[in-house]
């Protein structure tokens, strides 16, 4: 707690991370972005229409497999 507090956060505060928007294409985003949705259409290939009718359309890899996982894991 001390340390938080030293970095200017307490129980109950709220930190805000600026961003910046890039302008300028990033080939490697560009090239796993292409292999992502790749993935994504493998798997979504294998389910049901009715699993695919409760699944977002514009997820990556990962938030699929964590929906799929969290969903129908036991």
């Amino acid at each position: 707690m001390v340390g938080d507090e030293a970095a200017g956060a307490s129980a109950g505060s709220e930190v805000r991370i600026e961003y910046e928007t890039l302008t300028e294409n990033n080939p490697e985003y560009e090239l796993w972005l292409a292999h992502d949705q790749s993935l994504v259409a493998y798997i979504t290939s294998t389910l049901s229409e009715e699993v695919l009718g409760s699944i977002d359309d514009d997820l990556t890899t990962l938030e699929l497999w964590t929906t799929l996982a969290t969903t129908y894991s036991q």
